[in-house]
Order: structure tokens, then C-alpha cells, then sequence
């Protein structure tokens, strides 16, 4: 339920014996349902396709009519370094690894907007050597 931007909110407190009633504009913090983006669905069974040297294939799935309108952010972690990469499909090649690292590779769904995301799914790994 949104707000129009001539809706106004009536405050009136009580403190002793004053009254004060004052008069707040909602314009410009009005929100609407038609402008709310719906949550991505959570990542299922991200698989290592291929592990190697200083790269690796990854693919996921996503049970969602809306999938293939998601792009892919996928989180690259090696303790504490974090690098994210990102993907228009539900597979991609991460490159540049260390050989024989350990990696826990994390992948959202990302909605139109860029920003909402669904709950992410991980998988850990060494490269080889």
C-alpha cells in the first residue's frame, strides 16, 4: 500500500499540560508495492564440473519460472580474501585461482533490479595442484 505525496500524517503529543500538534509531509518517502522487486530463489546444487590448476567450471540450478531473467553473483572466497564474479547464465569459469588452494565459492541469484538477492549456496574445494 503506498502513500501519495499530498498525504498528510497528524502527530499530536502530550507533555504536562501543552499540546503540540504538528503537521509532517510524507512527500518524497512515499513507497509503493508496484516499485518492490520480488526475491530471487535461493541457488540448488552448485557443482564443480571441472577442477583445475588456476581455474574452475562451476554450475547451479534455480527453481524459478523466472531464472533466466537473474544474473549470477558468485563470491570467491580464500580465507580472507573475497572476490566476486558475476554470470548471465547458471554456469561460468572462474580463472586466475592459486594452485592448490582451498575455495569456498558462494552463488545468489540476482533479481532485475541488481540488488535483491536470494539465499546463496556454497561449495568448497582445492585447486589442483
Amino acid at each position: 500500500m503506498g502513500t501519495s505525496s499530498n498525504d498528510e500524517l497528524s502527530v499530536n503529543a502530550t507533555s504536562g499540560n501543552r499540546r503540540l500538534s504538528e503537521d509532517v509531509s510524507l512527500s518524497g518517502r512515499a513507497t509503493s508495492d508496484q516499485n518492490s522487486v520480488a526475491q530471487p530463489s535461493a541457488v540448488l546444487d552448485v557443482k564443480a564440473e571441472y577442477v583445475g590448476v588456476t581455474s574452475v567450471n562451476l554450475t547451479w540450478t534455480v527453481n524459478d519460472t523466472a531464472s533466466n531473467s537473474y544474473r549470477y553473483r558468485i563470491e570467491v572466497r580464500n580465507g580472507p580474501s573475497i572476490n566476486n564474479e558475476t554470470s548471465n547464465n547458471t554456469e561460468t569459469e572462474i580463472t586466475g585461482l592459486t594452485p592448490g588452494t582451498p575455495y569456498t565459492f558462494t552463488v545468489f541469484a540476482v533479481a532485475a533490479d541488481g540488488e535483491t538477492e536470494g539465499e546463496g549456496t556454497s561449495i568448497s574445494l582445492y585447486t589442483s595442484k
